[in-house]
């Protein structure tokens, strides 16, 4: 992971040197550094997330955005192991947690409210992770794969993906 800060900082002094951050995401960071990025985020700090595999930006949204995008999503699943392309997209690019609980948790806080028709469960996440492995990959390796003929779960998957990404991008 690369930082870029506009000031020096030390990490017993970020939230009072820092002005911005860049972000860098690269191959072979842990979960634990995303993590700190989150933390980071919770205090205050403002930060642009750079996918170094897509070379894509995205800038940090406010949880409403966040919130509009997955409720516009969320009314076009059709089973409830959809959730997983939120989760592909929400961990890729925009610093969610990887661990699943922590995700759904996260996901229950942010939808309060929101009439769902599929409820965010560690179950939803799991069972189709488990049980495709192009699922568990980053999503930019979504986009070279090729679904094998009569597979109606990559696809599914790969609409909402595309869906949600296009909306938080635009937001």
């Amino acid at each position: 992971m690369v930082f870029h800060g506009t000031k020096r900082f030390t990490s017993t002094h970020i939230s009072q040197n820092l002005e911005a951050m860049r972000v860098i995401f690269e191959p072979g960071d842990k979960s634990e550094q995303r993590n700190l990025i989150m933390n980071l985020q919770k205090c205050g700090v403002e930060f642009v997330i750079i996918d170094e595999t897509s070379k894509k930006v995205h800038r940090k949204l406010s949880d409403s955005e966040y919130r509009e995008a997955i409720r516009q999503v969320s009314c076009s699943f059709t089973v409830g192991s959809q959730w997983v392309a939120v989760y592909r997209i929400l961990v890729d690019f925009y610093g969610y947690p990887s661990d699943m609980a922590a995700f759904c948790s996260k996901i229950e806080v942010l939808m309060k409210g929101v009439n769902l028709s599929f409820p965010c469960d560690y179950q939803s996440i799991q069972k189709p992770l488990a049980s495709c492995a192009i699922l568990q990959k980053h999503y930019s390796k979504w986009q070279e794969y090729i679904a094998k003929k009569g597979d109606r779960v990559f696809p599914r998957q790969k609409m909402v993906a595309d869906k949600l990404l296009e909306l938080l991008e635009k937001a």
